[in-house]
């Protein structure tokens, strides 16, 4: 039983010091699956929340700073900027936004990891929902580890937002061992209107 499931999970690889175990097709098919989701989620987001059709290339509404607290197996600040558009068909227009963001943070894990991560949210949906895509990467300018976490939560108006998320690991190593469920608070302030 072991050997059958030895064999469903790794395949052997002969390198110049012998066998190695190589993970099977199921992380490829994870990017699969998550390549996916992000285009499914910009998809609905052009579709369900009003952009504008007479538009051509991305246009925002607003530029806005970022301040994230996640908590999993270590404590996490992030800090970072956001591009989004207001949700016109919100019960209060202009109460939800969506668009990419970029975050840089630090976490106390081990001897402290830099991070940095790449995303798409909707916040605010409805006024009380939202959801967030992202890579991660961390990093002690030793060795650096990648994941990729979908999140689903809570939202004011899309100000401040309560999410649980998971952390899977799409490397094929697991130096930090942050993979796994976290939590994260996070706050938008808006910096610039970009309509105007």
């Amino acid at each position: 039983m072991c050997c059958i499931i030895f064999k469903f999970s790794f395949s052997k690889k002969r390198t110049p010091f012998g066998l190695a175990r190589t993970p099977c097709r199921t992380k490829s098919k994870m990017k699969i699956i998550t390549i996916h989701i992000i285009a499914a989620l910009i998809a609905l987001s052009y579709s369900v929340c009003g952009q504008d059709q007479e538009s051509i290339g991305p246009s925002f509404d607003d530029l806005n700073l970022r301040c994230t607290y996640n908590f999993a197996t270590a404590n996490e600040f992030n800090l970072g900027f956001s591009l989004t558009n207001k949700i016109r068909a919100s019960i209060f227009e202009g109460a939800g936004h969506y668009g990419p963001f970029i975050d840089f943070g630090y976490t106390n894990k081990t001897n402290g990891l830099f991070s940095s991560k790449i995303g798409y949210e909707i916040s605010g949906a409805l006024l009380i929902m939202c959801g967030r895509v992202s890579f991660i990467n961390y990093t002690d300018f030793n060795n650096s580890q990648f994941y990729f976490s979908p999140e689903i939560g809570v939202s004011a108006l899309g100000v401040l937002n309560l999410t649980y998320g998971y952390n899977f690991n799409i490397s094929q190593l697991n130096y930090y061992k942050l993979n796994g469920h976290h939590v994260s608070l996070n706050m938008k302030i808006k910096l610039i209107d970009l309509k105007k």
